[in-house]
């Protein structure tokens, strides 16, 4: 039984370090097309190169940024559709107020 859970141990850290070999394969990959890219965009009169930020993430966390960006452009947008109809309810009562001062009201 001791057998069997060391060979399940070893199987697991073995799987646990082909899956980082393989992660820090694909960023080194990553980098060096990075680097490749950037070496590509140097000037060579020595003046100052202008970069772009390159971010490298794994898939959930893309995933993760998208529903955020989604639910803060709602949040944005249904904030705006309140200002919006406050804004017209404030003009409309203002609009009730002055047409009540400049009525004339005749009394029998």
């Amino acid at each position: 039984m001791t057998c069997s859970f060391l060979w399940e141990e070893l199987a697991c850290t073995q799987a646990q370090l082909e899956a980082s070999n393989a992660h820090c394969t694909i960023l080194k990959c990553l980098e060096t097309d990075t680097r490749a890219e950037l070496s590509s965009k140097k000037n060579k009169t020595c003046h100052t190169v202008k970069t772009s930020a390159c971010y490298v993430a794994h898939d959930t966390m893309k995933d993760l940024h998208t529903s955020q960006a989604q639910e803060k452009a709602k949040c944005l947008k249904e904030a705006a559709e309140k200002e919006a109809r406050k804004a017209a309810e404030a003009s409309c009562n203002a609009q009730i107020q002055k047409e009540i001062k400049t009525r004339i009201f005749t009394g029998a």
